[in-house]
């Protein structure tokens, strides 16, 4: 028993000790990056990322947000329907593809992408108990596929690579010329809130307002839009769709209370730029160890930056939207993104968001506003820029940093 308890002393007292000794030793043969890097450098994985950096931003806004009116309402807003205000509002827009190409496959495969697409929302407000609004909930399947690029064209690379040789292919990321694609996007969704049946405020539609808490909003959507890439160091995307809303049977239904007034048919798009991973202003050069020879290298902190606007014209028979005091119809609705995205975060970055037009949280569409907020944006599958080299910049130094104990322990 003695033994035991001797040995079990040792394992709590040294265990750590020797955890550490192991994590200071330099490992041969290994250099220590703070920043992701996929192996594969062909140029289908530009392609793959170069859709992921085009997939609507999903944010998390708990600070400064505002909502106000654009046109004086039919009846004000009520305690829970956001009375005294918000608190927070999240939009998520996740994708898990299904099919996709790996490295090394065909042309077709790795040109090609399925996904189950779920893009929840929430919106908290500061009326007490009853501060959380109906969410949405989109949820259903989305296809792209590549139809032509600037440097294979429409057909396989040539050369082909053999067996695990696409890593050697990646000669477009060399050439001076910029890479280009086009792509079609083809998705199907449901779009509902999850609430009883009835719409009308006080179920009475003489109030010519939907009921923001226990109304119901249910529509089912297809897409086809086309995507046109440009990517050489900073990537600009430009995007073009046609959607209309309908009925698909059963729970798939389009609620009658919605025609006319909703919109069925639009134009929608978005216009996007991301730049190439740079040292911001606000952060100085950091040192760190790296592990592989013991020395100490020197590195900075990169960010990338995004300014996106999506935006949406309503062709659809509206004769019975709510025109209010100014009798506008608000046919054209936009969002304004400018996102700064950490290149050492896995999933985390930060934006400012600016919206006008018709609220875009399901049963609140006959409400026009203009909507601020600064929050987190949120990624699961984040874009990395296909030709930044991470190595690249990092230059040894003498110096030591004080708390070198320290950045030994995290660093390696």
């Amino acid at each position: 028993m003695k033994v035991t308890k001797l040995y079990t002393c040792f394992l709590v007292v040294f265990m750590p000790l020797m955890h550490y000794a192991q994590l200071a030793t330099p490992v041969p043969n290994r250099i220590i990056t703070i920043y992701d890097e996929a192996p594969d450098s062909s140029i289908y994985s530009g392609m793959q990322q170069i859709i992921t950096a085009n997939t609507p931003v999903s944010y998390l806004s708990p600070l400064a947000l505002r909502y106000n009116p654009l046109r004086t309402r039919n009846v004000p807003l009520q305690f829970g329907e956001g009375q005294n205000g918000y608190i927070l509002e999240g939009m998520l827009d996740l994708q898990f593809p299904l099919v996709q190409g790996r490295p090394g496959s065909k042309h077709f495969y790795q040109t090609s992408r399925v996904s189950v697409r779920y893009a929840p929302g929430v919106r908290m407000t500061f009326d007490n108990s009853s501060n959380l609004l109906p969410t949405n909930q989109k949820i259903g399947l989305q296809a792209d596929k590549v139809l032509w690029n600037n440097y294979t064209r429409r057909k396989q690379m040539n050369p082909k690579p053999e067996g695990w040789d696409f890593e050697k292919i990646n000669y477009w990321k060399n050439e001076k010329r910029p890479f280009q694609m086009v792509y079609v996007t083809g998705t199907a969704m449901h779009y509902s809130n999850g609430q009883p049946e009835g719409v009308w405020y006080q179920n009475n539609p003489s109030f010519n307002r939907n009921d923001y808490i226990n109304g119901d909003f249910s529509t089912n959507l297809v897409q086809l839009s086309a995507t046109y890439a440009r990517f050489y160091k900073s990537l600009f995307s430009a995007n073009l769709g046609f959607q209309y809303d309908g009925d698909w049977g059963g729970p798939f239904s389009f609620i009658p209370e919605q025609n006319s007034r909703y919109g069925r048919t639009r134009l929608n798009g978005f216009l996007q730029y991301n730049s190439f991973p740079t040292t911001p202003f606000f952060r100085k050069r950091k040192y760190i160890i790296r592990g592989s020879d013991g020395n100490n290298y020197r590195t900075t902190y990169k960010w990338e930056w995004k300014l996106r606007t999506d935006w949406e014209y309503i062709t659809g028979d509206m004769s019975n939207f709510p025109a209010g005091n100014n009798g506008r119809l608000y046919r054209f609705n936009y969002h304004v993104f400018a996102e700064g995205m950490p290149s050492r975060s896995r999933s985390l970055g930060y934006i400012l968001h600016y919206y006008r037009g018709r609220d875009y949280l399901n049963i609140r569409y006959d409400d026009p506003v203009w909507a601020l907020m600064f929050g987190i944006s949120i990624k699961l599958r984040k874009f990395r820029n296909p030709i930044f080299n991470p190595d690249k910049g990092i230059v040894p130094t003498e110096e030591l940093p004080a708390n070198i104990q320290r950045y030994r322990r995290t660093h390696q």
